[in-house]
C-alpha cells in the first residue's frame, strides 16, 4: 500500500484527502468528516508520467486535478508495484519508463 497525503487547490477550490493506493483500488479519505470516503478503480487516473523524483498523475474529476507523488517519500519495493500497479491493462494511465 502507498499513502499519499494530498492538499490540491485550483483556484479558490481547494481539494484535502488522505489516498490510499492498493493493488485493485484506491481509496479516497477526505479531511472533511462530513464526506465518506470513496473507493475507485485505477482507471481514475486518467494519465501517469514519471521523471527522477515524482509520478504525476492526471486524476479523472472536474476540474481536472494533477497530484504528485514525490518518489523519496516512498520505498523502492513501493516504487515498483506503484509503476507495476499504473502499467496494469485495466488502467489507462501511461507510465513513462
Amino acid at each position: 500500500m502507498v499513502y499519499l497525503g494530498s492538499h490540491w487547490q485550483r483556484r479558490k477550490q481547494v481539494f484535502q484527502a488522505m489516498v490510499e493506493f492498493q493493488p485493485t483500488r484506491i481509496l479516497v479519505h477526505y479531511d472533511n468528516p462530513d464526506r465518506p470516503a470513496e473507493t475507485k478503480n485505477w482507471s481514475w487516473i486518467l494519465t501517469s508520467e514519471e521523471n527522477e523524483a515524482y509520478f504525476f498523475l492526471l486524476i479523472q474529476r472536474l476540474p481536472r486535478l494533477e497530484m504528485r507523488l514525490p518518489k523519496n517519500t516512498l520505498t523502492p519495493e513501493e516504487v515498483v508495484a506503484f509503476r507495476t500497479w499504473l502499467a496494469q491493462p485495466n488502467s489507462p494511465a501511461n507510465p513513462i519508463a
